[in-house]
């Protein structure tokens, strides 16, 4: 497999087919904190916080996706990536009150994409050994694999200045300008040829959205303002799930979409499901140290037409999710120009249920300090609802649904997501039963 080219010191910078889009979703809603991506860390012992100010600083220099800009001469974004700028890292003083404020505060406050880090950090003293630390980045600089790189970068970096030591990270083969230059020369030709033909027809006379029953009638444009249940799914359960996905050679992942939407057609109605779900897209060596947008949103459409056991739909998802991989290069923005549904500010294009499985959360390792990653409510919703899921020490899942409040009031989440998990209850109980029978109420009822 040929390596990704280095780009040539005299072209521009490039922006990824995913940043343009982002940047387009921006413009649509100038000040919005839809795109943050929060890291929230609590850390007891001795820090030495100058050490991780400069381990910070060591990251914006390393990755340049955290130190481009955005200008739009003309109206069209043109990056610029800035010479490294001294990294701020606050530290205010605070009580063990002032946590949950200190963190919506940050997790809240937009970015400048034209003048600003993507990265930033602040700090929040709760005792003499005690600290929050607050990392929000802009998603058109991160995804989710993207923190994990950060957090170990960091602990690393960190370790090595504490001890007055110069940071030994290994030299990154490519920069995120050298990877979306080679996939604007690689979505080309016959490649595009053959990804735009397969989504032109496996999303052929698709429903142009999922009818979601919803408290309150829906805006004529997204604000992209949710809020998150929290749910978990105990080890004992997921086991038993787990174990009838793998008889019929499924992944965690298809069993738990195969639960979820089984759910989604228990409320609707609706036999031709679509659900999004992203994919990290490091498919290549060179990519996997990189911080940047990598992340690539993906449909699933599974029918749920002639009254299908669960068994058979888990069935059903493992052909359509095996097809999707197949064909994931295809940027999502690009799926959607391809099968143009009818345009509505009012919901996300094709999908407005998403749903993300994880494997255990990444962690932030710093010597002589003991780590705990806090959960996080970034009062945001980018669909009308999302389910993430992570992976548990004990072997069950833990997480959240994310909800768009101009859409749900508080109780009618939390019934959505208490029947998730009755559902898959259900089905481990009676997994060849027509799904139409199982005793899981519609939550309007």
């Amino acid at each position: 497999m040929a390596t990704i080219p280095r780009r040539a010191p005299t072209q521009e910078v490039p922006i990824s087919s995913a940043q343009a889009r982002l940047w387009f979703l921006e413009q649509l809603r100038p000040g919005t904190n839809a795109w943050n991506v929060p890291i929230a860390v609590r850390l007891r012992g001795p820090l030495a916080v100058e050490p991780l100010r400069q381990a910070l600083e060591l990251l914006v220099e390393r990755h340049r996706t955290l130190r481009t800009v955005f200008p739009a001469p003309g109206g069209r974004p043109a990056p610029v990536v800035l010479d490294t700028p001294p990294f701020e890292l606050p530290v205010e003083e605070g009580r063990e009150e002032d946590v949950q404020p200190f963190l919506d505060g940050e997790i809240g406050r937009p970015f400048d994409l034209e003048h600003d880090l993507m990265l930033r950090g602040r700090l929040l003293r709760v005792g003499s050994d005690e600290h929050v630390l607050a990392l929000v980045a802009h998603h058109i600089a991160c995804d989710g694999w993207s923190k994990a790189v950060l957090l170990d970068e960091l602990g690393q970096a960190y370790a090595a200045l504490r001890d007055g030591r110069a940071p030994t990270l290994p030299k990154l083969p490519v920069d995120y300008a050298d990877y979306a230059l080679w996939q604007r020369a690689r979505l080309s030709g016959e490649t595009l040829e053959r990804l735009t033909s397969y989504w032109k027809a496996r999303l052929a006379g698709a429903p142009p959205a999922l009818e979601l029953p919803i408290d309150h009638p829906r805006p004529p444009r997204q604000a992209f303002e949710g809020a998150v249940v929290w749910l978990s799914v105990p080890a004992e359960l997921t086991r038993a799930l787990l174990d009838l996905g793998r008889g019929e050679r499924a992944t965690s992942f298809m069993t738990l979409l195969a639960a979820f939407k089984a759910l989604l057609f228990r409320w609707t109605g609706q036999e031709d499901v679509l659900v999004g779900s992203p994919a990290a897209m490091r498919t290549r060596r060179e990519l996997a140290g990189l911080v940047g947008l990598f992340a690539n949103t993906l449909v699933y459409r599974t029918s749920l037409a002639g009254r299908p056991s669960f068994r058979e739909l888990v069935g059903r998802v493992r052909r359509t999710a095996l097809g999707v991989y197949e064909h994931q290069d295809l940027p999502f923005e690009q799926i959607v120009q391809v099968v143009a549904p009818p345009r509505d500010l009012s919901r996300s294009p094709l999908v407005q249920v998403n749903m993300r499985v994880e494997g255990r959360e990444p962690q932030l390792h710093l010597p002589g300090v003991e780590s705990e990653r806090l959960e996080v409510d970034p009062h945001i919703a980018r669909f009308d609802l999302a389910i993430e899921l992570g992976e548990q020490e004990d072997g069950g899942y833990a997480g959240y649904l994310e909800y768009d409040t101009a859409l749900y009031e508080p109780a009618t989440a939390q019934r959505i997501a208490d029947d998730f998990v009755a559902v898959l209850e259900a089905v481990v109980a009676a997994p060849d039963e027509p799904l139409e029978r199982k005793g899981v109420r519609h939550f309007r009822a």
